[in-house]
């Protein structure tokens, strides 16, 4: 079985493993955000009292 360096990082590339970790957070984010200002998304999501009422 081949090692995988995204399944084990090692000392020497935990760092770049964070980096691509934060970099996939914010792109999510920022993704997230574009779609509640178009309204492509409904905006009940967002609202805290209203999505526990739909869950």
């Amino acid at each position: 079985m081949p090692n995988n360096k995204l399944n084990s990082p090692t000392m020497k590339n935990a760092e770049n493993h964070t980096q691509t970790n934060l970099i996939r957070f914010l792109t999510r984010i920022l993704f997230v955000w574009f779609l509640k200002e178009k309204k492509l998304i409904n905006l009940d999501l967002f609202d805290l009292d209203k999505l526990q009422n739909l869950i």
